[in-house]
Formats: structure tokens, C-alpha cells, sequence
């Protein structure tokens, strides 16, 4: 990251020095956002879950279930199953 945005380590770092999360957390909190979205989307229902995780930088089947479940208190599974059925009855009600 900090080489992609041409800083040092220490610049990078010092960025986030005044922020609630640091680099580590901010980076781990936007692949979660990416996977929670991907999660949702009615296009990507035939995706695996772990196919999902690993394009967001999740190697770990594991790992990402624990990850997800401590941010936002469900399994990657059980989100996608109440995402998916929410938007099913939403495309039906407007048809």
C-alpha cells in the first residue's frame, strides 16, 4: 500500500497515527466492507463464499468466517442467506 501511494512505511504509519484504527485495521475493515457487499449482490449468489473472500485478500476459509463474525455478529453464510432472500422479496413485491 504505501508503495503503491509512493510514501514510506513510517509516512503511511503516521497518517493513521491520530485515527481509531490503524493501517492494519483500516486495510482488514475495507476488505470486509468488499466482501460484505459481494456477499449481497444477487449477481454473485452462484460464487462460493471462500472464491469471495480469497478475491478480497481472505486466503483463510476460516480465518474470514472468524473476521466476519466478530464484525458483524453472523457468519459470512447466514449474512449471504438473509441478504439474498431480502432481495428476492424486494424483485418480487415490485413485480
Amino acid at each position: 500500500m504505501a508503495g503503491h501511494h509512493h510514501l514510506s512505511l513510517r509516512s503511511l504509519h503516521a497518517l493513521f497515527r491520530d485515527e481509531p484504527e490503524g493501517v492494519a485495521g483500516t486495510i482488514r475493515r475495507r476488505r470486509l466492507e468488499g466482501c460484505r457487499a459481494d456477499l449481497a449482490r444477487t449477481d454473485l449468489r452462484r460464487q462460493p463464499i471462500q472464491t469471495i473472500a480469497a478475491r478480497w485478500g481472505f486466503t483463510s476459509a476460516a480465518a474470514f468466517s472468524r473476521t466476519f463474525r466478530t464484525a458483524y455478529g453472523t457468519t459470512p453464510r447466514d449474512y449471504r442467506v438473509e441478504s439474498l432472500r431480502r432481495a428476492d422479496e424486494i424483485r418480487e413485491s415490485a413485480s
